[in-house]
């Protein structure tokens, strides 16, 4: 039976969660993150990090939802240049476009449904950053800023770490995202690169306000469902 009637509902439930918090209270709540992650061993230990580029949303008066509110990340990524990480970010693109490697990837780690847009990690500089925008290609419905070129993680060094976003987390590491099934998608790629060179998964690490933590039996988990190493909300560390 689909779970997707439970996760649909706590979806709303969060999003009219999340509609009123302050622009303010989200700057403070990332700052903390900043530190919490930077405090953690296996990030610590990671040469290769993926993150997320943060949806720009509009404060509490002028929001239409809070469906799109999340932890912002751009002082994540340039305390990960800081410290000498080789930062990826992400992108949205047709999965026929993938070289063969990739599709290849892309087959065995979701062999019963195939996605027609994934997700690529493309490795970026700190001035490659600063010129990100939004590509406004229709890939999706998300209003991110995304790099148009880049190594692809998969088709290089791989990640040793990730930063996940999402709507909705758990102390179980359980996760509830949007709906459209990216990163877990990539999630699953990235286990599959892993094992082919007999070497970790990347450690996988949630990020989150106060407002997104659940309870451990809240999200309803399905077989192709990510679960997370470690969520970090605000500046607690759950494991």
């Amino acid at each position: 039976m689909s779970l997707a009637p439970g996760k649909k509902q706590l979806r709303t439930q969060l999003a009219a969660r999340l509609k009123q918090v302050p622009k303010s209270a989200i700057e403070a709540h990332s700052r903390a993150v900043v530190a919490a992650v930077r405090a953690l061993p296996e990030y610590r230990a990671a040469k290769t990090v993926g993150y997320y580029m943060h949806i720009e949303q509009p404060d509490v008066g002028q929001r239409k939802s809070g469906r799109l509110i999340e932890i912002e990340t751009d002082e994540l990524i340039a305390a990960a240049f800081a410290d000498g990480k080789s930062v990826f970010l992400p992108r949205i693109v047709d999965a026929s476009s993938l070289e063969t490697p990739l599709a290849a990837l892309l087959a065995t780690a979701s062999p019963s449904f195939r996605p027609t847009t994934v997700l690529q990690m493309l490795q970026q500089t700190r001035e490659t950053v600063a010129g990100l925008r939004v590509l406004g290609d229709g890939k999706h419905t998300f209003n991110i800023r995304e790099p148009d070129s880049g190594a692809d993680a998969l088709a290089g060094p791989g990640l040793d770490l990730l930063i996940v976003p999402g709507l909705g987390f758990a102390a179980n590491g359980r996760r509830l995202g949007r709906g459209k099934g990216f990163y877990d998608t990539f999630i699953a790629m990235t286990r599959v690169w892993a094992a082919s060179r007999a070497r970790p998964a990347p450690f996988l690490v949630g990020v989150g306000l106060p407002e997104q933590l659940v309870d451990a039996d809240a999200i309803p988990i399905e077989p192709h469902d990510a679960v997370l190493d470690a969520v970090v909300i605000a500046g607690n560390v759950l494991r």
